[in-house]
């Protein structure tokens, strides 16, 4: 019986036409390469401390229910701020109807607050920029068999 989430099903408009999603016993979850950092998030640093890599190890645990994937490596971290002691973090989604949209923020707040020292956090989802596939991390791609 597969494991949601260990081994997700992935709806057919996040594979490319004629691709299924590879399996295999040499296949790894979760990818052990992170990716790169996501396109457009912006670098933050607070107390010399680079803010933007604490959140992205922060964030990297919390996986999108849809798909299985971390939402770093999505590309659903679109900015990270710190404006006057607080740590804003704000997130788009895939599609704009997202139904998980709340959840994912919730979960990223909760990360964020018990990963990080003592600092008021905010996490907020935008409309725009528009998400493209161009977003997620190399290791993104991979999972679900994109070039």
């Amino acid at each position: 019986m597969p494991n949601r989430w260990r081994d997700p099903p992935h709806p057919p408009w996040l594979l490319p036409k004629g691709k299924a999603r590879p399996r295999g016993k040499d296949e790894h979850w979760p990818p052990d390469d992170p990716g790169a950092p996501a396109v457009g998030a912006r670098i933050s640093t607070t107390g010399g401390f680079p803010m933007q890599e604490l959140v992205r190890d922060a964030l990297s645990g919390i996986l999108d229910p849809d798909i299985g994937i971390n939402i770093v490596d999505l590309g659903l971290i679109d900015r990270i701020d710190t404006v006057d002691g607080v740590l804003t973090v704000t997130l788009i989604m895939t599609s704009p109807s997202c139904p998980q949209s709340r959840f994912l923020a919730r979960e990223a707040e909760a990360a964020l607050r018990k990963s990080l020292p003592p600092t008021p956090v905010r996490v907020t989802v935008a409309d725009r920029p528009a998400w493209t596939p161009d977003r997620m991390s190399r290791a993104a791609r991979d999972r679900l068999g994109w070039k």
